[in-house]
């Protein structure tokens, strides 16, 4: 599944992603939690971990820590997210405040 990575400090990369939520919540590093964006079929997935992770990105006035994920999301499902929406989706977050 095609999605877009954003770790602490880096710049968003699309990259290759587990398929399902399970193997999604093993390869970041705890439960996720599902942010959907109400202009675009995609979401923004990330953990609970305030205190434990380095802020990674400041979003709607709110921080999120430790690794993120952008994906393809529809009728409450996670799915693979369309090449145009990963370019899309890279520039704007790219340009949200980064933490070093």
């Amino acid at each position: 599944m095609r999605g877009i990575v954003i770790d602490p400090g880096e710049a968003p990369h699309v990259a290759k992603l587990p398929g399902t939520e399970q193997e999604l919540s093993h390869w970041v590093g705890g439960p996720l939690k599902t942010l959907p964006f109400s202009t675009v079929f995609a979401a923004l997935l990330y953990t609970d971990a305030v205190g434990k992770a380095l802020p990674c990105r400041r979003y709607m006035g709110r921080w999120f820590y430790g690794r993120l994920l952008l994906v393809g999301f529809r009728n409450s499902k996670i799915t693979s997210l369309p090449a145009e929406l990963s370019a899309q989706l890279s520039a704007q977050w790219k340009e949200t405040e980064v933490v070093k």
